[in-house]
């Protein structure tokens, strides 16, 4: 299991990082998402990334299976574009549909 350092920086951690890329990849409504372009929307949403936190967080979410690489193209996978469906009535946890 992957677990951040007690002194981390979670808003620099993959993990974090990676759930914006998610939700960049969910709120593009494109089967494929140009790299570029989502680099520089990551870049914009927080002024200290860089482009190597881009790179380990999309490698994260690579190796976990949950986004699919076509070239210069990143989609979420069919597994994660599932799961992330579910995920979105939040009914279960007592919060507001919105």
């Amino acid at each position: 299991m992957i677990t951040p350092e007690p002194e981390e920086n979670l808003k620099r951690n993959e993990m974090v990082m990676g759930a914006d890329i998610i939700k960049m990849l969910k709120d593009s409504h494109k089967e494929y998402e140009i790299t570029d372009k989502l680099l520089s929307k990551f870049l914009d949403k927080e002024e200290t990334r860089t482009p190597k936190d881009f790179m380990r967080s999309l490698t994260f979410l690579y190796t976990a299976d949950i986004v699919d690489v076509d070239g210069l193209q990143i989609k979420l996978s069919e597994m994660a574009e599932r799961d992330v469906n579910q995920r979105t009535d939040l009914s279960d946890f007592g919060g507001n549909k919105e």
